[in-house]
């Protein structure tokens, strides 16, 4: 494969990254070939490797690196899973294996998605007792102040114990993410370099 193929195929493989980044990978490759000197009938395969190799590589390193040092959790770790899907597309890896993969990528983010939801609807459940009971210690204040005082402070216990839950639920539903997204990637490397050889 000459050089100006080479491009070419990746600049289709990487058509799903951001404009910069693509044009900073091809960028790349292209001041390579050119500080390099190789010629454009050149075969350029044999000593980089493929560019379904070369594309997945820099799609799995973006979907690490985006994901790293932002604030949007869910939409950023979506989006670095994309990322990983799309490496492992790109990759020339039987496609056994890449149904395989992606069943395995798609099926820990929908355990975590479940484990998220019912976690969350649990916290939320203790919340709003809290609230119930907070309120139900205020109807019986005229009746019986003491009862009404261990109804509040019930209530105000259940509420805190709720919120700590949903605090936890948040801190390691991130944590959850990055290690799929941390998984994926060893996955793909692992597979794709035995079989991209």
């Amino acid at each position: 494969m000459n050089k100006e193929t080479f491009i070419r195929e990746l600049n289709k493989k990487l058509s799903k990254l951001p404009k910069e980044e693509k044009e900073s990978a091809l960028e790349y490759y292209i001041e390579y070939f050119n500080e390099a000197d190789i010629k454009n009938d050149e075969n350029v395969d044999k000593e980089l490797g493929s560019p379904s190799k070369i594309a997945s590589e820099i799609l799995a390193n973006y979907a690490i690196k985006d994901n790293v040092g932002k604030t949007k959790a869910s939409k950023i770790r979506i989006s670095a899973i994309w990322f990983i899907i799309l490496a492992i597309l790109a990759a020339p890896i039987t496609l056994p294996l890449v149904i395989a993969l992606i069943s395995i990528i798609l099926s820990m983010v929908l355990v975590m998605l479940s484990l998220i939801f019912a976690f969350g609807i649990t916290a939320l459940a203790i919340v709003g007792t809290g609230f119930f009971t907070i309120f139900a210690g205020f109807t019986v204040m005229v009746q019986d102040f003491a009862t009404s005082i261990m109804f509040i402070g019930i209530g105000l216990a259940t509420l805190g114990v709720g919120i700590l839950i949903s605090m936890a639920i948040f801190y390691l539903s991130k944590l959850s993410f990055r290690g799929i997204i941390s998984i994926s990637n060893k996955l793909l490397k692992k597979f794709g370099s035995s079989k991209l050889k």
